[in-house]
C-alpha cells in the first residue's frame, strides 16, 4: 500500500513542469531537500534540513511530507483525501500524566454538575475523556505533557462533524497498514488517536455519575463508611481516610469506575463484618451483584489495568464473599476475588512500586500482607488458596512502616468545613498489629516447608516453633498486650482491642495446628491443648462482645478448629481403667470447658436473617 502511494506521488511530481533555472544553470535548492550537493560539482555541501512540520500521516508512514507555500495539505494527504496536520502544532508524546488526567476529569465533572441538573440528553455533546489519546487530525483536544501538568487548562474540542466517513476510513486503513509493517512502537498511539479509542473506564451504559445514586442513598453510604473506619479499619488498614473521603466528596466515583467499585466493595466488607448492624437495603449479595452488573471492575486480557484501587476492591470482594456461606474461604467467589487481588498486588509490588507515591506504596505493602494472612488462614483450614509469598520476595522491603494517617498524608486533605471530624487513626497506627500478625503466619508458613530434620525430631521441631510464637507474643508493644479484665489506658483505642482478640486467637489456632501436624506424646499434646483452650476461654469471656464481633467471621473457624482438636484429644481412650470407651471424656472439667467454648461460639456466630439473632445483645453472659 505504501509503495503504491509513493509511486502515485512520484508520478504527480514527474507530471509537474520543472522549475525555472537561472541563466547560469545553478538553480537554488529547495529548503526541504535532504540530498547533499555532490562533491564533484565544486559547490559547498548544503546542510541537511529536517522537516519538523511533517503531518501525522506522513510521519506514521515514514515518508517525506511535501507541500508548497500556502498549501494546507501535503501531496500525500491530497492523494489520500484526508485532513493534513503539517500546519498545526505537533502532538504531545509520552504517556499521559495521571495527575493532570485526574484533575481534568474532576473539573469536567464539576462543570457538568453546575451546568446540567437533569440527566444529559442524547443531543448534548460530551467532552472527551482525559485519558483518551486523541489526534489533531480530528481537531480534538490532546493531553498535556507531564511538564505542563501544573498549568493544565481545559481545551474545548472543536467540532469534527465536517470530516467525511470515507476520509476517516481511508486514514485509518493507511495508519493500520503502517502499524503492521513498522517495527516502531510510536505508530500505536497514532492508530489509537485516529480511531478515537475509548478510555478503559468509559463505555456504553448509564452515566457513571449515577452509579452511587443507583446503589444506595448517600446518607447510608456515609454511615457504612463511617462504621468501616471506626470499627473495621484496624484489622485492614488499607485505606487512607482523608484521601479516600476527599476523592469521594470530589465526585471521583462518577468518573472512575474502579474507585466506584472500591466504595461499593468497602460497603460489602463492612456489612459482612458487622453482621448485627442494620444497613438495609445494602447486603453483601447486592453489593457484589451491583459491581458485576455495571462492569465496574472489568479489565482487558491483553492489557489488564492493575491499580491499587482495583486490588483493594478485589480483596474486599474476596473477604466479603467468604462470609456469605459456610464454605468460607473455599467459596468460588472468594477464591476468585482473593486470587485476582494477589495477582495484582504482586505485579504492582514487583514492577510498579516506583510509579506509586509514598502513601500508595505503604498501602500496597499492607495489602500484600493481608492477602498473605488470608492465604495462610485458608491453608490451615484445608481450603484451596493462592500463594503470594515465595523465595523471591524481599520481605524486609515489603514490610510496611508503622505510620499513622497523618504521617502518611501526602495528598489533598479535606478542610474542617467539609465535615470530616477528627479520627483516632489520624494519630494512631495499626500497622504494628498487622506486622506481628504477619510474623505469626510466617512461622506457620515456615513450618509447612522446612524439613523436620533441621531441628532433629518432630518433638524438637514442635518445641522450636512454639518457642518462636511465644517470642513474638512477648515482643508485642504495650497497646497490643493482654490486659485481662483491666480497663483500657487512654492512649489505647478500641481498634487495639480488636487487634488483640485477632492476634491472640490466631496464635492459639496456629499452636493447635502445629500440634496436629508434628504430633508428640499423648501427655504433651493433652497438656498443650489444655492450655490453648484455657487461654481461649480467658479471651472470649473477658473481651467485650462487640469487640469480638468486629472481627467478623474470621474468628469463627479458628475457634471451631481449636475446639475440634481439643475434643479429639480429650476423647482419646482405650476402654481400660475408665471403662467408658473412646467416646468418654478424660475429665469432667474438659467437658465443662467445651460447653463454655461452644456457648460463646454460639453467641458470636451470627448469621443475619436467621431467627434468634436479631438482637445485637448477647443472650448469654
Amino acid at each position: 500500500m505504501d509503495m503504491e502511494i509513493d509511486r502515485a506521488v512520484q508520478h504527480q511530481r514527474q507530471q509537474q513542469p520543472p522549475p525555472s533555472q537561472p541563466p547560469d544553470g545553478n538553480g537554488s535548492r529547495s529548503p526541504l531537500s535532504t540530498s547533499p550537493a555532490s562533491p564533484a560539482s565544486g559547490r559547498p555541501r548544503t546542510k541537511i534540513i529536517r522537516n519538523q512540520n511533517a503531518c501525522d500521516a506522513c510521519r506514521a508512514r515514514k515518508v517525506r511530507c511535501l507541500y508548497g507555500a500556502g498549501e494546507t495539505r501535503c501531496q500525500g494527504c491530497s492523494f489520500l483525501d484526508i485532513q493534513c496536520t503539517h500546519d498545526r502544532p505537533r502532538r504531545r508524546r509520552g504517556p499521559p500524566n495521571k495527575h493532570a488526567q485526574q484533575q481534568h476529569q474532576l473539573q469536567a465533572h464539576q462543570q457538568q454538575q453546575q451546568q446540567q441538573q437533569p440527566l444529559p440528553g442524547p443531543s448534548n455533546q460530551q467532552s472527551p475523556s482525559a485519558s483518551d489519546i486523541t489526534s489533531p487530525d480530528l481537531n480534538l483536544a490532546y493531553q498535556t505533557s507531564p511538564a505542563s501538568s501544573s498549568a493544565h487548562t481545559h481545551t474545548t474540542p472543536r467540532s469534527h462533524s465536517h470530516i467525511s466517513a470515507s476520509a476517516v476510513a481511508a486514514a485509518a486503513a493507511t495508519i493500520t497498514a503502517a502499524a503492521a509493517t513498522s517495527s516502531s512502537a510510536s505508530s500505536v498511539p497514532d492508530l489509537r488517536a485516529l480511531i478515537g479509542a475509548p478510555s478503559p473506564n468509559t463505555g456504553p451504559g448509564p452515566a457513571p455519575a449515577n452509579y452511587l445514586a443507583l446503589f444506595a442513598p448517600e446518607a447510608l453510604v456515609q454511615r457504612i463508611l463511617h462504621d468501616w473506619f471506626e470499627k473495621v479499619h484496624s484489622l485492614a488498614p488499607v485505606l487512607h481516610r482523608r484521601r479516600f473521603m476527599h476523592r469521594l466528596k470530589a465526585g471521583e466515583a462518577a468518573s472512575d469506575r474502579t474507585f466506584c467499585a472500591l466504595v461499593v466493595s468497602v460497603c460489602a466488607a463492612t456489612v459482612a463484618t458487622l453482621r448485627r448492624a442494620d444497613y438495609h437495603p445494602v447486603t453483601v449479595e447486592g453489593c457484589l451483584d451491583f459491581i458485576e452488573d455495571h462492569h465496574l471492575l472489568d479489565h482487558g486480557i491483553r492489557k489488564p489495568a492493575y491499580s491499587l484501587d482495583w486490588c483493594i476492591a478485589m480483596y474486599n470482594i474476596g473477604t466479603s464473599a467468604s462470609s456469605m456461606n459456610e464454605n468460607g474461604l473455599g467459596d468460588m467467589g472468594s477464591f476468585h476475588g482473593m486470587s485476582e487481588a494477589a495477582a495484582g498486588a504482586r505485579f504492582l509490588a514487583y514492577y510498579r512500586m516506583a510509579d506509586l507515591d509514598m502513601s500508595e506504596q505503604q498501602l500496597l505493602k499492607r495489602l500484600f500482607w493481608l492477602i498473605f494472612a488470608a492465604y495462610c488462614s485458608a491453608d490451615i483450614f484445608g481450603r484451596l488458596s493462592v500463594s503470594i509469598v515465595s523465595h523471591q520476595e524481599n520481605r524486609a522491603h515489603l514490610r510496611p512502616l508503622p505510620l499513622s494517617d497523618s504521617q502518611l498524608d501526602t495528598g489533598p486533605q479535606l478542610s474542617p468545613a467539609d465535615g470530616l471530624p477528627p479520627w483516632h487513626g489520624d494519630t494512631t497506627s495499626y500497622v504494628p498489629g498487622l506486622n506481628h500478625l504477619s510474623d505469626l503466619f510466617l512461622i506457620w508458613h515456615e513450618a509447612q516447608t522446612a524439613p523436620v530434620s533441621v531441628y532433629g525430631t518432630q518433638e524438637d521441631a514442635l518445641k522450636h516453633y512454639l518457642a518462636r510464637i511465644q517470642t513474638i507474643i512477648d515482643s508485642f508493644p504495650p497497646e497490643l498486650r493482654w490486659r485481662g479484665g483491666l480497663s483500657r489506658p487512654g492512649h489505647i483505642t478500641e481498634g487495639h482491642d480488636t487487634q488483640i482478640a485477632n492476634l491472640f486467637i490466631t496464635s492459639l489456632n496456629i499452636r493447635s495446628n502445629l500440634l496436629q501436624k508434628f504430633g508428640s506424646t499423648v501427655k504433651t499434646r493433652a497438656a498443650e491443648h489444655q492450655r490453648i483452650v484455657d487461654d481461649l476461654l480467658e479471651i472470649l469471656y473477658h473481651m467485650p462482645q462487640h469487640v469480638l464481633e468486629q472481627n467478623g467471621n474470621s474468628l469463627i473457624p479458628k475457634l471451631r478448629d481449636c475446639g475440634a482438636a481439643y475434643m479429639e484429644q480429650m476423647n482419646i481412650g482405650d476402654g481400660g481403667d475408665g471403662g467408658g470407651g473412646p467416646e468418654t471424656l478424660v475429665s469432667e472439667s474438659a467437658r465443662l470447658k467445651l460447653e463454655k467454648l461452644l456457648r460463646k461460639l454460639d453467641d458470636i456466630d451470627c448469621w443475619p436473617g436467621l431467627p434468634g439473632v436479631e438482637s445485637p445483645q448477647s443472650n448469654r453472659q
